[in-house]
């Protein structure tokens, strides 16, 4: 067994020099996926019931014809294609049931108007599909090119590890951030508050938010909370990534026209309301994110 993989195995609980019981014990334990026969002399249902329980597939009764072990083998053979075909279906139920939630996830994010509502679904989606312990967005900072800012974080996160500001300006992977898809991860400044970390993406990636040529934001993916990332995560992270970046898209032309709407039209400044939202937001966030908020006020 230890230099190959057999589908059935066929012990004798009487042997000259081992003891057929334990050596059933240790198979079912160390090759789980070997299906045992077992071959003994006592006729005792009570024999019947501690092989079953040690999760032996057959027991032959001594002396036994050769037809009889081939009708056993063929009996564990349908035995474990009916198992294969449940583990088959189950899969594919889970597979289906997590397609519909990234559907669902999908749905709420190209739904939302609100910018800050949305930043919060995007990494919602993105640490409950994908296991994810904490993730962090960082996004295209309002009036300022290949700037960005630090603006939601979800689960284990230490923000002290991370760049609040970043430009992508002469960046080392501008080039693979523009291009979308997973990134490995790797430092996000390009000097102070670097992202502490190999560049790989079994425990933690770069999900890059890119819509019309357009690096909008860019999600740090923590590491999973079970195991490593694998191809099937990745592919639902790129699904995630591109309809996020079309929902920021959509979200930030909404909040243009919304903010054309809140302008005097002599004069064009804003209306008292319009200040009072925007200063609320950015005060929460500053408080939020441990960064700097300044206000000048002038009076005419």
């Amino acid at each position: 067994l230890a230099c190959g993989e057999f589908d059935v195995a066929v012990v004798d609980l009487v042997l000259p020099d081992d003891d057929g019981d334990a050596l059933a014990r240790r198979i079912r334990q160390e090759y789980p996926a070997t299906w045992l026969i077992v071959a003994t002399q006592r006729n005792e249902a009570r024999l019947a019931v501690e092989l079953l329980k040690v999760g032996v597939a057959e027991y032959l009764i001594k002396p036994f014809e050769p037809g009889e072990l081939v009708d056993a083998i063929g009996r564990v053979e349908d035995k474990r294609r009916q198992e294969g075909e449940r583990a088959r279906l189950l899969i594919e139920s889970l597979e289906n049931y997590r397609l519909q939630t990234v559907y669902q996830r999908i749905i709420g994010l190209l739904t939302c108007l609100d910018i800050d509502k949305l930043q919060e679904l995007i990494l919602q989606a993105v640490s409950e599909l994908l296991g994810a312990q904490g993730s962090l967005l960082w996004t295209l900072a309002s009036g300022r090119t290949n700037a960005y800012r630090l603006d939601a974080f979800r689960g284990l996160v230490n923000l002290e590890e991370h760049p609040i500001t970043w430009s992508l300006e002469e960046h080392p992977i501008a080039a693979e951030l523009l291009a979308g898809g997973v990134v490995p991860d790797v430092p996000l400044s390009n000097g102070e508050g670097a992202i502490v970390g190999e560049a790989s993406t079994d425990r933690s990636f770069l999900l890059p938010l890119v819509s019309e040529g357009v690096l909008l934001g860019v999600v740090r993916v923590g590491e999973k909370l079970t195991g490593a990332y694998e191809p099937i995560d990745f592919n639902i992270a790129r699904v995630i990534g591109q309809f996020a970046a079309v929902s920021l898209r959509n979200c930030r032309q909404f909040a243009l026209a919304s903010r054309a709407g809140l302008r005097e039209r002599g004069s064009g400044a804003y209306h008292m309301a319009y200040f009072i939202d925007y200063a609320g937001k950015e005060l929460y966030k500053a408080h939020r994110y441990g960064r700097t908020f300044s206000m000048v006020i002038i009076i005419i």
